[in-house]
């Protein structure tokens, strides 16, 4: 991740776990906001705003990169290769079995980023001095859907580590007929 990106969500998740420090695993229910919380959110009200701000932006800038990425190495790369496989009357099956999941995981990137961007924008409408409550709750799901993308965004470096190892093994054996 960019950064920047990372340093001003850095930046958000330190004011927020300053203001709630619990002991809980994700099966147990959260503890419920204190006033001391509330008040705390109140306090540095314009502070997360403008480290919300930043965070959208860039992950905007990054999003639209990263998209693009995505999707040349699938349009420009996987499915020309898959093609002239095909073309040839190659086996070049696993080639096209990475390459279904790959796509499936850009698309599942997509969904993810898009309902991280529908909730961090929702959040940053809320008016955290009056209603520190129901920012923080929206400031939490936007978090997990943040994480969401990034999970989107690992899996697809995954993908494209075995379609290059796919490839390496689908080449082997005409390297080895050449020397």
């Amino acid at each position: 991740m960019n950064l920047k990106c990372l340093i001003s969500f850095v930046a958000v998740a330190v004011v927020i776990s300053t203001i709630v420090v619990t002991e809980r695993t994700f099966a147990e229910e959260p503890a419920p906001i204190t006033d001391f919380q509330l008040t705390q959110i109140r306090v540095r009200c314009k502070e997360v705003q403008a480290s919300l701000s930043r965070v959208h932006a860039n992950d905007a800038l990054l999003r639209v990169n990263r998209g693009q990425l995505y999707e040349r190495l699938s349009t420009k790369l996987m499915v020309p290769m898959n093609s002239r496989i095909a073309v040839n009357r190659l086996d070049g099956s696993s080639l096209l079995s990475v390459t279904s999941s790959y796509d499936r995981h850009l698309g599942e990137f997509r969904v993810n980023y898009q309902a991280y961007e529908e909730q961090l924008s929702s959040t940053m409408r809320i008016d955290c001095a009056k209603q520190p409550a129901s920012f923080y709750e929206s400031l939490k799901s936007a978090r997990d859907k943040r994480r969401s993308v990034y999970e989107s965004a690992q899996q697809l470096g995954r993908d494209i580590s075995d379609y290059r190892q796919a490839f390496t093994d689908f080449s082997q054996p005409y390297k080895e007929k050449q020397s």
